[in-house]
């Protein structure tokens, strides 16, 4: 089970701690990032973070040998659940969305959309929310004439007809 969804103290090595600010209009953001052991990455990535307090005592060490263990404990409101995982069409998208090649298309094709249809991935997503008429690529499979429709589309593969 992941104790990042039950609530368990578990144990973390965070490595190379990185601190960083940025600038907001509510004032200073500062943060910590570390490098961590890849099955810790694998929770955090299965759980959803979002709204999550983990609350932690540390000690630091020289780089000497072993790290030691931390004892983490999860505390706060969880968040809600991960999502479903999805459908073929939301990764059909998202492939595309990543494709310079598909970038380049829509640019091509509707050069009037120039500053909304950009060539990089927020192009191509502005190009799908008006296309299909959605709010996420996830509505690809969820709504049935939004499937129909992008599914037809996507059959004829345009992009790669030009």
């Amino acid at each position: 089970m992941n104790p990042l969804t039950t609530g368990e103290v578990f144990d973390i090595e965070f490595l190379n701690p990185n601190p960083s600010f940025s600038k907001t209009e509510k004032g200073p953001v500062y943060r910590v990032s570390f490098e961590i052991p890849k099955d810790v990455w694998d929770e955090f990535v299965e759980a959803n973070t979002k709204g999550m307090i983990l609350a932690a005592r540390c000690r630091a060490v020289e780089p000497k040998g072993e790290p030691p263990k931390t004892t983490v404990k999860l505390t706060g409101k969880l968040a809600k659940p991960p999502k479903e995982p999805t459908g073929q069409n939301c990764r059909r998208a998202i492939g595309l969305s990543n494709n310079p090649d598909f970038h380049n298309w829509v640019v091509k094709q509707f050069p009037l959309m120039g500053e909304k249809y950009t060539a990089d991935r927020k192009g191509a997503e502005a190009f799908f929310r008006d296309r299909f008429g959605i709010a996420s690529k996830r509505e690809l499979d969820d709504k049935p004439t939004e499937k129909q429709d992008f599914e037809m589309w996507y059959s004829t593969a345009p992009w790669k007809q030009s």
